[in-house]
């Protein structure tokens, strides 16, 4: 964390609820509540709108006083984007971020859903190195860059880091299919 300029000694992470049937999305935040996360990434995108919204109000009730990262993974338009967010009515107030809505090269449809939807977006799978960086700043897509190291490597995620920050963008780090031991500095 201090080498990509941090400043807490402190970390919040979040617990990733996996795609699946309503009920297997309540009893995994169920759990990931009761064991002290404060923070949901819910992918969605895997499968129809209508399973993801009641995979969404499944684990708001099983998690009230969590928040909620929605994971797309560049699955869904610009339009069935918004639409979830708009089906989410209140809940969306517990949305922090919604990363990738949309497919990595449309950046009109991310604008569309940063400018509309009502949640800050990031950017994943558009986030290949620090030009794409920026034109994801140029375009207004995101306000968020989502670094991985295993995506980039170190150098270029020090570049990406460096030009999110000058160009006025969030930081988060991420992973991919690393390790419990990859991902822990102890």
């Amino acid at each position: 964390w201090a080498f990509f300029g941090g400043a807490e000694r402190e970390l919040k992470t979040d617990i990733t609820i996996v795609t699946g049937t309503p009920e297997a999305a309540r009893s995994a935040a169920r759990e990931a509540a009761e064991g002290g996360f404060e923070f949901l990434k819910v992918k969605i995108g895997g499968v129809a709108q209508p399973t993801d919204l009641a995979r969404l109000l499944a684990i708001a009730d099983a998690a009230p006083r969590c928040r909620l990262i929605l994971d797309a993974n560049a699955a869904r338009t610009a339009d069935a984007a918004l639409a979830l967010l708009a089906a989410l009515g209140d809940l969306r107030g517990r949305v922090v971020l919604f990363e990738q809505p949309t497919a990595p090269d449309d950046l009109a449809g991310m604008r569309r859903v940063r400018e509309h939807g009502g949640v800050p977006i990031a950017a994943d799978e558009s986030a290949t190195d620090a030009r794409a960086v920026a034109e994801l700043a140029r375009e207004r897509a995101a306000d968020v860059v989502n670094l991985k190291l295993s995506k980039s490597g170190i150098a270029e995620a020090l570049d990406m880091a460096a030009t999110a920050r000058a160009l006025g963008r969030g930081l988060k780090i991420g992973g991919m299919v690393e390790t419990e031991n990859c991902m822990t500095t102890s």
